[in-house]
């Protein structure tokens, strides 16, 4: 026989007021409508006044912000993956300042080089960063390719996302 826990509640331990509505009554959360900023490939990253760069780091190239010196990526400082102290800009080059000294990457102020250093692979992508940020394309950007077809899956994406937005 199964004997109840002395801490076990039961529903009949609830009062329930009539006032209130049963929850089925209620809206329904996801017939609220949402507020959708529209689709893009690429927003713009680098503001100006700001000091940017370029840091190529384990083949992963990112946009950086220098702040005071040091190198910010995402809002946050970057630091040695080894020992976790501050990075130092060497010319073209990033160390850590702290007791390892060890290499961390390739750095540049041309923000240009994002796309030199190979930052999006994808054509389409090159293009759409280009346009949005400002930079120069590669010469190998701008020779038509022949035998790829004038659309690119990327853009089937943001007119599925416009379809959406018109039917809101």
């Amino acid at each position: 026989m199964r004997k109840n826990h002395p801490v076990q509640t039961r529903l009949a331990d609830f009062n329930e007021s009539p006032l209130e509505k049963p929850a089925s009554e209620g809206p329904c959360p996801s017939s609220t409508p949402v507020k959708r900023h529209p689709a893009k490939l690429w927003r713009k990253t680098i503001r100006t006044g700001e000091v940017w760069g370029v840091f190529d780091v384990d083949d992963t190239v990112l946009f950086v912000q220098i702040i005071d010196g040091r190198i910010h990526a995402h809002g946050r400082e970057a630091i040695c993956k080894y020992c976790g102290s501050p990075l130092d800009i060497r010319g073209t080059q990033v160390f850590c300042s702290g007791t390892c000294g060890s290499f961390q990457g390739n750095f540049s102020y041309d923000v240009n080089h994002y796309l030199h250093w190979n930052g999006a692979k994808s054509l389409t992508v090159r293009k759409e960063i280009a346009s949005e940020e400002g930079l120069k394309l590669e010469e190998r950007d701008l020779e038509s390719i022949n035998y790829a077809p004038q659309w690119s899956s990327l853009y089937d994406y943001e007119e599925f996302d416009d379809e959406e937005n018109e039917m809101e």
